[in-house]
């Protein structure tokens, strides 16, 4: 009883270790995460680039 105790306390503790790890390398390499954490509205907006590229290899025809 007591072995699969200790087993089963260790499993627990792995787990939890890596969903820690997990958790801690999402926040670091995701930055829509990392500003939602830390409450930073500025990055969550959209904003567009004011380049604008060619869409040549768009099918299309006019209509009248």
């Amino acid at each position: 009883m007591k072995k699969s105790l200790k087993i089963l306390g260790l499993i627990l503790l792995v787990t939890t270790i890596a969903f820690i790890g997990v958790g801690i390398y999402f926040h670091q390499t995701n930055p829509m995460l990392k500003a939602i954490v830390k409450n930073d509205k500025s990055k969550l907006y959209y904003f567009p680039s004011k380049q604008i590229l060619p869409m040549n290899d768009l099918d299309y025809s006019e209509s009248i």
